[in-house]
């Protein structure tokens, strides 16, 4: 579109001429503050969500070692945009199957040894997870990474958190911490939890650091009640909600994610370094059991598809303790 040409009229008064100034000074007020609120809608619009169930697949070692198990690829939600009001306190009627995707693509798994447990890829989770049973509590301490950019021109960030339900179903229940990492690096780190498909809802009572050790739980109290918390064990700072969610019951998972965008690509993920899990329990059809006593299962993030060629690996389990290293 052309810009026509003012044309320029010579003041006949002072009066007129401070009129001008005046009138030119209000519209750059006007239009500064608009671009202010423009500006931080727009960056709010990009913070990373964590609706994304993985798709991912069980390895052949399950079949090597003579137990057959059958696992269905999750279907992975459609990403919403995140919203800081909290879920309403009535328990649904009925829980919203999210529409299929293919943001995440499936993958082949890894070929592993007859004497390995269960292994799966995915290109967004990394950790641990429990099947085969019903879980109606899990908890887990990790130290919040300190991660770096990975790019100058575009947002890179990642997730850490505990979560129920999500690996053969629609349903997942979480709560963790979150990093944004802008292009010039600086890094955001919040708060948050989400009952799916609602969208995320950041903890903003908490002020958490890199480098804090955050303490999280989710727990059954009673038919599709819940209770979760966070707390910023460096600070002494503790959040606590308790919400209504129709659960599966099916899984149980200590995660670290590469989380997406709202628009349901995945954010590039940042170089999180090494994340320290600990105090890796659930209760598992009633039994309080630390991961490994639940038989979990390793996750290996293989990084969007393979296209960034980044992503993490999880050491291995030592009762209730692992790591996730970004590689």
């Amino acid at each position: 579109m052309s810009k026509k040409k003012k044309q320029k009229s010579k003041p006949t008064s002072g009066f007129i001429s401070r009129t001008r100034s005046i009138v030119t000074a209000i519209s750059i007020v006007i239009l500064g503050g608009g671009f202010t609120v423009y500006a931080l809608s727009t960056y709010h619009t990009k913070l990373v969500t964590h609706t994304d169930i993985p798709t991912v697949q069980t390895s052949d070692s399950d079949k090597t070692s003579g137990t057959s198990t059958t696992t269905t690829p999750p279907t992975t939600p459609t990403k919403t945009t995140p919203s800081t009001t909290p879920p309403t306190s009535s328990t649904p009627s009925n829980v919203v199957t999210p529409g299929s995707s293919t943001d995440v693509p499936t993958l082949t798994p890894p070929k592993t040894g007859s004497n390995s447990t269960t292994s799966y890829q995915s290109t967004n989770w990394s950790g641990y997870l429990s099947t085969g049973g019903s879980f109606t509590a899990v908890s887990g301490t990790w130290i919040a990474p300190s991660p770096t950019a990975t790019s100058t021109t575009v947002e890179s960030g990642d997730g850490t958190w505990i979560g129920i339900g999500g690996l053969s179903t629609s349903d997942l229940i979480q709560v963790g911490t979150q990093n944004t990492i802008s292009p010039s690096g600086i890094v955001s780190t919040t708060g948050f939890y989400e009952l799916l498909p609602a969208s995320a809802v950041g903890i903003g009572s908490l002020t958490i650091t890199p480098g804090d050790t955050i303490s999280a739980s989710i727990t059954q109290t009673a038919t599709s009640q819940w209770t979760i918390s966070l707390t910023d064990v460096t600070t002494g700072q503790t959040f606590s909600t308790s919400v209504s969610y129709v659960s599966s019951l099916s899984s149980a998972e200590w995660i670290q994610e590469d989380p997406s965008n709202p628009d349901g690509s995945l954010v590039l993920l940042d170089n999180f370094g090494t994340v320290q899990f600990s105090n890796a329990t659930t209760i598992m059809n009633g039994t309080t059991m630390s991961a490994a006593a639940s038989n979990a299962s390793q996750i290996t993030l293989v990084g969007q598809g393979g296209a960034a060629g980044h992503g993490g690996t999880p050491s291995s389990l030592s009762g209730s303790s692992f790591t996730v290293q970004y590689q």
